[in-house]
């Protein structure tokens, strides 16, 4: 038998400052093309958040500590964003406040967004065209790692970018106990390790190294007209 139920639910709501952390290592070239390495540091309510994005943090904190000596020929951007989980509130401010920055320079957005299982899931979630996503596929078998790669929008920091047409690579790992608990207390560091990140860490400075070295930049930046009606229904629906 059906029955019909109601609840209600008491929460507190109040208004709070935060904080977008931008780290930015220039390019050692006249090429004005930027690239954007970013992730989310906040979390929703009463959970650590360990793969969702403790993780994604972690990975943006090591390849920064990594590359920051590199000489690259493009700019990285390296930006840890707030307020993901609230409706994408730092990464939508961001493009907002510097939309000259991003419709002139703005080459492409690699987002990390979960990852950290022991056992899990590699995988790259493409919005942009089918040679973006042919050549992350590429470069990475080449490192001797196999990502399932799609075009497919992806809800994280890369949709208020897509608005003006820059591609974006979200990398996640994901399926373990801690991903599959995402967004509860269950998301916790117990059930992420070294392993479970390394895969994402060395894929995504791949990335990063082979775009920001590359004599020409290889990728248009374009996205595929198959992903236009899902993006705008995530945007304004």
């Amino acid at each position: 038998d059906r029955k019909k139920i109601s609840f209600t639910i008491k929460q507190n709501v109040y208004k709070s400052l935060a904080h977008n952390v931008i780290a930015t290592i220039p390019g050692k070239s006249s090429e004005t093309n930027i690239i954007y390495l970013v992730g989310h540091y906040d979390t929703v309510a009463n959970t650590s958040g360990s793969s969702d994005n403790t993780g994604g943090t972690s990975i943006l904190l090591t390849i920064a500590e990594k590359i920051k000596k590199s000489d690259f020929k493009r700019t990285i951007k390296i930006i840890f964003f707030s307020g993901e989980e609230l409706g994408l509130l730092g990464s939508s401010d961001y493009v907002k406040k510097h939309l000259e920055e991003i419709k002139k320079n703005a080459a492409i957005v690699v987002n990390v967004d979960v990852s950290g299982d022991e056992i899990g899931k590699d995988a790259f979630a493409i919005i942009g065209s089918n040679d973006i996503k042919g050549y992350i596929a590429g470069i990475t078998r080449e490192k001797g790692f196999s990502f399932d790669s799609k075009l497919h929008i992806y809800s994280s920091d890369g949709m208020p970018f897509a608005e003006y047409e820059i591609p974006s690579v979200n990398i996640a790992r994901f399926g373990g106990k801690s991903s599959f608990n995402i967004h509860t207390k269950l998301d916790c560091v117990k059930f992420v390790s070294k392993r479970g990140l390394d895969n994402t860490l060395k894929a995504t400075l791949n990335i990063i190294e082979k775009l920001g070295k590359a004599e020409i930049f290889p990728l248009e930046r374009e996205i595929d007209l198959k992903l236009k009606d899902d993006i705008e229904k995530y945007l304004w629906n």
